[in-house]
């Protein structure tokens, strides 16, 4: 019985090596633009850290406003410059084409974009 959504095959207990790209996907922007909140130094830690690791070859970002996609492409620029063509930014609309076509390895949602108060 062999898993390749996951990458291991339950018979021989291996794991199973892609040939395509370990790609991550969010809807969520992390950089926004205001008052310093808890949320907000909270997203640039996990960034800071996330991009630092490099753990894909590529980052989907899925975003609702474009202007928050060029602070993000902007933030990425001066911090992580040799992630630039890693980070990908996208409207939200085309987040259903995407995952017809991109076989996502781990996709992110924040809470905070399902239950806003």
């Amino acid at each position: 019985m062999s898993s390749r959504s996951r990458g291991y095959d339950v018979q021989d207990r291996t794991v199973q090596h892609h040939t395509h790209k370990r790609v991550w996907g969010t809807l969520d922007p992390f950089i926004e633009s205001g008052p310093v909140l808890g949320r907000k130094v909270a997203n640039i830690g996990f960034l800071q850290a996330f991009f630092s690791a490099n753990p894909f070859q590529e980052y989907h970002f899925f975003l609702m406003d474009q202007g928050v996609g060029q602070e993000l492409q902007n933030w990425v620029g001066k911090n992580y410059p040799e992630l630039q063509d890693a980070v990908r930014i996208f409207p939200r609309t085309a987040l259903p084409q995407a995952l017809g076509t991109h076989p996502y390895h781990c996709f992110h949602l924040s809470d905070c974009l399902t239950h806003q108060g």
